[in-house]
């Protein structure tokens, strides 16, 4: 298997959107300050050298300077340069979008799996 490519793909397929080159900026992740990735509920290994999605910090992300970024001279920049759309969504580039989209597949896949294990774990217990 190719670095580049995860095993998510063997499981399901997301659907790719179009390359809408006409239209820049077209594609965003979250809202201004608000973290791109989520704590996992445990030790995980499944990705170390950070191939499933990328570990770069990127300030408009950090729920740190949301003092700093809602400023409204630094906020007006951000939409002029768009940085961000006008509902304060962080834009990225298709091939982001798209390693975002696994990202949160395989987070879903993830709680689904955990979810279901302590509805088993519930059940032997019931049964005893």
């Amino acid at each position: 298997m190719d670095h580049s490519e995860s095993s998510f793909s063997q499981h399901h397929c997301i659907d790719k959107y179009p390359d809408n080159s006409g239209q820049p900026n077209s594609f965003y992740t979250t809202r201004l300050c608000e973290k791109l990735t989520q704590p996992k509920g445990g030790f995980d290994l499944t990705d170390p050298n950070g191939y499933k999605l990328s570990t770069a910090y990127n300030c408009r992300h950090d729920p740190s300077l949301k003092t700093y970024l809602y400023r409204k001279d630094i906020h007006k920049r951000l939409l002029k340069n768009g940085l961000i759309t006008k509902d304060d969504k962080v834009t990225c580039s298709f091939k982001e979008f798209n390693t975002y989209k696994k990202y949160l597949a395989e987070v879903q896949l993830d709680l689904d799996h955990r979810f279901k294990m302590e509805q088993v774990l519930l059940c032997r217990e019931f049964r005893h």
